[in-house]
C-alpha cells in the first residue's frame, strides 16, 4: 500500500486543509431497520445486533480511539399523539459506549406512554477518532 501525503486539498478555486477532511468526517453511519433487523446502508459499521423490542447495538468495523465519540441520531415513526425518539443506552438502560460498538433505544418521545418500539428507519452519525 502506498501513502500520500499532502497538507492541502483544492478544486481549483478553494483550497482545504487535509486536517479538516481527515478530522470532521464522520466515522461510521448507518441507517437500519430494527424490525427486519437491517442496515439499509452504511460505512464502518459490521453489524446490527436486535437486544429486544427497541433495543439494541451497531458494531464497528473499525474501532473508534475512545469513547468520547459522538453520536447524533434519529427515528422516524411518527403517531398520532406522538412519536420516537432514539437514545443512547443499552438494554439495561445505561448510557453508555464502546469504542467497537454504540448502544441504542428507541422509546417514546412524549413520555404519555411507555415501551420501546422497533424502529424501521434508525440513523446514526458518528464522529470522533478512529483507533
Amino acid at each position: 500500500m502506498s501513502t500520500l501525503n499532502v497538507s492541502n486539498i483544492t478544486d481549483g478555486t478553494t483550497t482545504v486543509g487535509t486536517s479538516y477532511v481527515v478530522n470532521g468526517s464522520a466515522k461510521a453511519w448507518c441507517t437500519f431497520n430494527q424490525q427486519t433487523p437491517a442496515i439499509s446502508d452504511s460505512i464502518n459499521t459490521s453489524s446490527l445486533t436486535d437486544s429486544s423490542n427497541g433495543q439494541g447495538d451497531l458494531n464497528w468495523t473499525s474501532a473508534m480511539s475512545n469513547t468520547l465519540y459522538t453520536a447524533p441520531s434519529q427515528t422516524s415513526y411518527v403517531s398520532g399523539s406522538g412519536s420516537y425518539c432514539i437514545t443512547l443506552g443499552d438494554a439495561e438502560g445505561y448510557s453508555n459506549r464502546t469504542v467497537s460498538k454504540w448502544y441504542f433505544r428507541n422509546v417514546y418521545a412524549d413520555h404519555s406512554s411507555s415501551g420501546f418500539y422497533d424502529s424501521t428507519k434508525g440513523q446514526v452519525t458518528i464522529h470522533g477518532d478512529l483507533a
